[in-house]
């Protein structure tokens, strides 16, 4: 189901993307909010770089959402260094993810979604 309105919201979606599983299951939850019509997932290594193209279209965003998968806050951290705030910062453990070691099933990828939905008030 889609849940962008007629408005034309330009909203990213920045994950993670840690070596360990829970910051890989942030980059399936970015790809699973993109595909329900929530925003479109951005490169936060090109901010991160410091490339000034990527800045400049994340800088133009609407909204930023920052998943990430601890408590480092990485992904808000990278934003807030380049000047980029964040409207909306999760962190996939305070969601109740829990460290396993194992690739997340689609039911957990969907929960997480489902949980930053809620957040945005959607």
């Amino acid at each position: 189901m889609k849940l962008m309105t007629g408005k034309k919201d330009k909203t990213l979606i920045f994950a993670c993307n840690g070596v360990a599983p829970i910051g890989q299951m942030t980059n399936q939850v970015a790809f699973e909010l993109e595909e329900r019509g929530l925003g479109k997932v951005s490169c936060l290594s090109g901010i991160g770089a410091g490339i000034e193209a990527k800045k400049a279209i994340a800088g133009d965003a609407d909204k930023r959402i920052a998943i990430d998968g601890c408590n480092l806050k990485c992904v808000q951290r990278i934003l807030e260094n380049a000047g980029l705030a964040c409207d909306l910062d999760v962190v996939l453990l305070d969601a109740g993810m829990k460290p396993s070691g194992r690739k997340p099933t689609k039911q957990e990828i969907d929960g997480f979604a489902e949980y930053v939905i809620e957040k945005l008030g959607k």
